[in-house]
């Protein structure tokens, strides 16, 4: 009994020894797993240090494009208003000069002919009076010119006051008129120039937005196919890894009792939850690192689209400042001008002084119309330039972005291959560990058995002499010898008496630690299920609000959707309702809607009449009972669960749909969908149709009516495995080659 009893402990402590090395093995697998992420997480940090020194550059780079371009821009507006001073200037004073010429030589020609008129009438009056006498004639005409002579220069006082004011006011009205003239056209080429700029901004912004939606697109698809790639590859090595440990466990099933068994199958329920949980953990991870990479990609763009922005504007304001300061200045050059021009003319000057403001306004507005039009070329040219650099930049960064995200998945698929090795190496262990520990317990219990037969063998020894004993004193029918062997007797028969209570203590003793251990085993059993069913709920709780964002539902089923309200799970199941019944089309051997609830889950989805039915929850259904089996298997009320169906086209696609129930029962619950408020749809021919007799009174409509809008889809070759699955109503109607059956409806429960 002591032997036993030691080596029940000996098998205990081992027991507790190798379940100690799985807990330190699993905690070294966590710590090493923080390690790795703790180093992914820095070389992320790095990436995007790299990242930010070359946007650093590019920004760089592109200022001094900018300014460049700035540079070019203002010499070219010097270059045009230097021109355009210079052949203003050059007119006017070609105008002017060729004025005054012009005007001298009138002046000159009329002079010489009152002259010489007025010689030719003296020489015939002194010819005609000559005889009258001389003296007298000479006296009367210097008197006569003294007279004449004091009124031209009354008469041409009273001309240059007269022409004085008439100069100032003309003057006046000129400069008034030009600075009137001036402001509106400055007006309108400040507001055309408000207008040109605002329309320019707009179109920046929307360019930008264009170039970060389509980088944002090109990324968010890159890093969806990694991701894909990455839970291909876990998945086939999680599923080796499972195969594994299922022949492992089958070996070790072999070797052990049904205690043994028990004992084996909470660890490795356990250990499964440890490995779900490791799991979990990582994508967690790595979603929260995919998350902050994205959100640090954002950040990023926004802060370069702002930074140019600023920049541009910036720019922008800049040479406005500079051509509303040249246009000030030539301006104020033409005031100038003008009141030169003003002081130049007298009366006699009008019409020139009309005709040349009349040309100089024409000039000028031809001036300004070639500036605006040489200004809106240098503008586009600027913009075309500047949206050629965005769209290289742009590519560049993008091109950058994809070979370092790239690296950083190998790099991540490798150390998670690393990662996986290690787990496998680990649960190897661990399994090597409990069949050694299996063994020891096998061995313990066949010294067991080996100790019960040796006491067997004792007690049949015992007895052996007892009878020999009884039978000799018998003969001998001595009273001594008869007392000696009855004490004999008495002391073998009282030791062996001890021997059974202590053997029957010790089965005690093991049976209340054997009990003990089955109940910690099943209390931590029902720890882990119900932890395992946390998790469930918690993965198809982000299945359906994956489903909210991802699928064309109407705002009211989003807003039922995320309550996350589903049946009580210690009563029976409702029976589900998808919105859509199936008819087994016999000669391709595939199911195909022929039924459709207007608006229900099903219609939202997209789903349309004379779609074919591939796959629910990844499994292949070709028939009403496999549809059925799956249904009743894998679907419940209040989850999503992926159906992947082909259109008319050829076009597969898989779509989350949202599990409900038409059982009046549940009336008032978010998942409950009434039947009777909704139109029903059905094709115009039926082969064998899987169809609820409740959902045959609502109206029907024909497919003409329900034509087949956009929807949102997501096209793959295999449904994704959710734990969310969804039903079909029970009932069956078959009609095959004219001949019409109906079939029972299954109870509610097997729905």
């Amino acid at each position: 009994m002591e032997q036993l009893t030691k080596d029940e402990e000996e098998a205990r402590n081992a027991i507790v020894n190798d379940e100690s090395d799985a807990r330190n093995a699993l905690k070294k697998a966590e710590a090493a797993e923080k390690e790795m992420v703790i180093q992914y997480e820095q070389e992320c940090s790095r990436v995007g240090d790299e990242l930010k020194k070359l946007l650093k550059e590019e920004l760089q780079q592109r200022r001094q494009i900018e300014d460049e371009q700035n540079d070019a821009m203002d010499e070219i507006v010097e270059r045009a208003v230097a021109d355009c001073q210079e052949i203003t200037n050059k007119q006017l004073i070609e105008a002017l000069v060729q004025e005054e010429q012009d005007k001298r030589d009138a002046i000159e020609d009329e002079a010489n002919d009152a002259f010489n008129d007025m010689l030719s009438a003296e020489a015939e009056e002194l010819h005609e009076v000559f005889s009258g006498g001389m003296d007298a004639i000479q006296k009367e005409e210097k008197a006569e010119r003294d007279s004449i002579a004091k009124e031209e220069q009354a008469d041409f006082a009273k001309i240059a006051d007269l022409c004085s004011d008439e100069k100032k006011k003309i003057e006046q009205a000129l400069q008034k008129a030009a600075e009137e003239a001036l402001n509106a056209n400055i007006k309108a080429l400040e507001q055309q120039e408000r207008d040109e700029r605002d329309a320019i901004e707009d179109e920046e912004k929307d360019g930008l937005n264009d170039i970060m939606s389509t980088a944002a697109e090109e990324l968010h698809e890159v890093f969806a196919h990694a991701m894909d790639d990455i839970q291909k590859e876990e998945k086939t090595e999680r599923d080796a890894i499972a195969k594994e440990e299922q022949r492992e466990l089958s070996d070790i099933d072999k070797l052990c009792s049904d205690e043994k068994n028990q004992i084996e199958q909470a660890q490795e329920e356990a250990f499964i939850a440890n490995v779900n949980a490791l799991e979990q953990q990582e994508r967690d991870e790595r979603d929260a690192i995919e998350d902050e990479a994205n959100d640090a990609f954002n950040d990023m763009m926004g802060a370069e689209a702002e930074e140019l922005h600023e920049v541009f504007s910036g720019a922008m304001d800049a040479i406005q400042k500079e051509e509303k300061a040249d246009r000030n200045s030539i301006a104020k050059e033409e005031q100038a001008d003008f009141a030169k021009i003003a002081d130049l003319c007298s009366d006699e000057k009008k019409q020139v002084e009309q005709a040349l403001q009349k040309a100089a306004e024409e000039a000028l507005n031809a001036n300004i119309k070639d500036l605006e039009q040489q200004e809106r070329d240098d503008r586009d040219a600027i913009e075309d330039a500047e949206k050629d650099g965005l769209n290289d930049i742009m590519s560049a960064e993008a091109d950058e972005l994809h070979k370092v995200f790239a690296d950083a998945m190998k790099d991540i698929q490798k150390e998670e291959k690393a990662e996986r090795d290690a787990i496998a190496d680990e649960e190897k262990k661990a399994a090597s560990a409990i069949r050694d520990q299996g063994t020891k317990e096998k061995d313990a219990l066949q010294q067991k058995d080996d100790l019960a037969d040796q006491e067997s063998q004792d007690r049949a020894a015992i007895e052996e002499e007892e009878k020999s004993a009884r039978m000799l004193i018998s003969a001998k029918s001595g009273p001594s010898l008869r007392r000696a062997k009855a004490n004999e007797a008495a002391r073998n028969a009282a030791s062996l008496a001890n021997l059974e209570k202590d053997e029957e203590r010790a089965r005690d003793d093991v049976a209340k630690e054997e009990a003990k251990e089955r109940q910690d085993i099943a209390t931590q059993q029902a720890d882990d299920h119900e932890k395992t069913l946390a998790i469930e709920d918690e993965r198809a709780m982000e299945d359906v609000l994956a489903a909210t964002r991802t699928y064309s539902y109407t705002d009211e089923y989003k807003e039922l959707m995320r309550q996350n309200v589903g049946p009580a799970k210690n009563l029976p199941p409702p029976p589900p309702f998808i919105g859509f019944s199936l008819a087994e089309v016999v000669k391709e051997g595939v199911l195909m809607v022929d039924g459709l609830y207007k608006d229900g889950p099903a219609y939202q989805t997209g789903i349309r009449i004379g779609d074919k039915l591939l796959r629910i929850e990844g499994v292949e259904v070709r028939t009403i009972d496999d549809a059925r089996d799956v249904v009743t298997r894998r679907c419940r009320c209040g989850r999503v669960t992926p159906i992947t169906l082909i259109s008319p086209e050829n076009k597969q696609y898989t779509v989350a749909l949202w599990i409900m129930t038409a059982d009046r029962q549940h009336m008032g619950q978010p998942y409950f969908f009434d039947v009777r408020k909704h139109e029903r749809i059905e094709s115009d021919v039926k082969k064998t149709v899987v169809e609820g007799p409740e959902l045959l009174e609502t109206p029907r409509a024909a497919t003409s009516t329900t034509p087949r809008r956009s929807r949102s889809r997501v096209e793959s070759t295999s449904p994704s495995t959710s734990p969310a699955a969804a039903r079909m109503p029970a009932a069956e109607m078959r009609e095959r080659r004219g001949h019409h059956t109906d079939s029972t409806t299954p109870s509610r429960g097997t729905r």
